[in-house]
């Protein structure tokens, strides 16, 4: 423990102030009156970690499992997927990308473009990706800007 640190909790505990440490948020909180109670600081931190969460919307008949499990587009079944996406393409738009990560899984491509955006590659299709022969396939792309939120969603062929 750094001795600054030391230092502020040995004033906090000297002056019988109650603090709470919240070690997974790295958030030492400081509990000014004694009528604070713990109940009311989980109940503040649950909404606050709830409505957190909220942020990502659901689409409709989406299996995202299925789509994990079709890595780099092998098996094609995410060529079916991606109509499905591409219908709700309103419901993606502004999505941060641990947002997008945490519904398509890890990109199979992604690319580091000018003033910070970036474009996630998913493959769609059975191509040269699967170590088979050479076929062209289909991916889809999802574009973010320099703040890291989804700008466009859009089809490209490959070879």
């Amino acid at each position: 423990m750094h001795e600054n640190t030391l230092c502020l909790h040995k004033e906090f505990l000297q002056k019988k102030t109650r603090f709470i440490y919240v070690k997974k948020l790295g958030l030492l909180i400081y509990l000014r009156s004694k009528e604070f109670s713990c109940m009311r600081f989980y109940c503040f931190l649950g909404t606050f970690l709830f409505l957190a969460a909220c942020g990502t919307e659901k689409i409709e008949n989406f299996d995202a499992e299925q789509w994990k499990k079709d890595t780099k587009g092998c098996k094609s079944q995410r060529l079916i997927l991606a109509e499905i996406l591409e219908k709700q393409k309103e419901k993606l738009m502004g999505l941060s990308q641990s947002q997008i990560v945490n519904l398509l899984g890890k990109p199979d491509a992604q690319e580091l473009l000018k003033r910070n955006a970036k474009t996630f590659t998913y493959y769609l299709s059975e191509g040269l990706q699967c170590g088979k022969g050479s076929q062209e396939g289909v991916a889809l792309i999802i574009h973010f800007g320099a703040l890291n939120y989804v700008s466009e969603i859009s089809r490209s062929s490959y070879q």
